[in-house]
């Protein structure tokens, strides 16, 4: 992702704004630091973030070596349809839901990623026979049902496609587990079952750990205490400059481990693309935003403090519009796997190269590989 090394030009705009603030004035959020970080990248998401994370790998696949998805579903699923992505790709319209067949949902998504792929619109498709993939599915989970996560699968290990060997893609199930990220345990966390707020869920079971040692195999990772690493504020705002809407928050968040912030480190980066109602902006029950909440419970620092793993946390900004149509409608603080981004979401910009989101993700990893 070297053509969005620019990305460092943005340091002239913080120096112009950390300049004559008026007394009393919060200071200007810092940029991402430039650590040099490995050119290849993986992601991974729930939920909503989960579906990020499926279209990120497929649109920049040449620099997405290993892509995890939880509670999620394959490229392009809701077609650009805000009611696709509520009652078929999700349920949230009780009563109106419907479960795909995975091999057809498969299918179809693999049409529109070729259809983009023929367009440059993402990159050629050959690249997913490298990635490594991980998925898991709660069996309490009537979301995401198990059988969009399973179309996910399909779509990687369809041999008439010739996608990725199936060694590379594993598909777990969690029986007691609700709509949420699977952790060891917190109190910050919900029990095991529920599909609840904050959507963190007390499984006993490391989700995040189970992901990114199977997205790096080889040594094993090692985890580390979280305070041999720093999660840090950053501002997004000038990642979004020059690009159509974004939906993203002014802040997001980057865990940083200390061995990272030495010269010559070459660690590794993932980037975690939270779900509904997770991101900091989102009001918990007291009214309150939920801050870092995501970002310091859902099991990834302590993993990235030991095997040094910078972790991306980019952030949604929730947005109640008022337009008719889904433009810019989207008061849960969700990726976008539908198409708010756009007023002609029918056109699937929001899954490509060039849409808005992705772009901002890809300018922040820019960011942290430069040196």
């Amino acid at each position: 992702m070297d053509i969005w090394r620019e990305v460092q030009r943005f340091l002239l705009i913080v120096a112009i704004l950390s300049t004559g603030l008026p007394t009393g004035a919060a200071p200007p959020l810092p940029l991402l630091p430039a650590l040099g970080a490995e050119h290849q990248v993986t992601v991974s998401g729930l939920s909503s973030g989960g579906y990020m994370a499926a279209q990120f790998a497929v649109a920049f696949s040449k620099d997405v070596k290993g892509v995890g998805v939880i509670a999620g579903g394959p490229y392009g699923c809701s077609q650009g349809n805000v009611l696709l992505a509520a009652t078929t790709c999700s349920c949230a319209i009780p009563g109106a839901c419907s479960s795909p067949t995975p091999s057809v949902l498969a299918f179809q998504s693999w049409n529109a990623a070729e259809g983009k792929a023929a367009l440059n619109l993402v990159d050629p498709l050959v690249g997913l026979k490298a990635q490594r993939v991980w998925m898991l599915s709660g069996g309490k989970d009537v979301t995401v049902r198990f059988a969009n996560v399973k179309a996910l699968q399909l779509f990687y290990v369809d041999r008439d496609k010739g996608h990725a060997p199936p060694q590379q893609v594993q598909l777990q199930r969690l029986a007691r587990a609700g709509h949420g990220m699977p952790i060891l345990n917190t109190p910050k966390g919900v029990a095991c079952s529920l599909t609840a707020a904050p959507f963190i869920n007390n499984c006993a079971d490391d989700a995040a750990g189970d992901l990114l040692a199977w997205l790096y195999p080889g040594p094993a990772l090692s985890t580390a205490s979280i305070e041999t690493g720093q999660l840090l504020d950053f501002d997004q705002t000038v990642y979004t400059q020059g690009l159509d809407y974004t939906g993203l928050a002014d802040k997001g968040y980057v865990f940083v481990p200390d061995a990272c912030n030495v010269a010559g480190a070459a660690c590794r980066l993932h980037v975690v693309f939270h779900g509904c109602q997770q991101s900091g902006e989102t009001l918990d029950a007291s009214g309150m935003p939920m801050g870092r909440l995501f970002a310091d419970n859902a099991g990834y620092n302590r993993w990235a403090a030991g095997s040094k793993i910078v972790v991306l946390y980019p952030q949604i900004q929730p947005h109640a519009a008022t337009t008719p149509s889904a433009y810019r409608n989207n008061p849960q603080g969700c990726w976008d796997f539908w198409g708010y981004t756009r007023l002609f979401p029918s056109t699937g910009i929001y899954a490509t190269n060039a849409a808005p989101q992705m772009l901002a993700v890809v300018r922040m990893i820019g960011a942290l590989q430069a040196h």
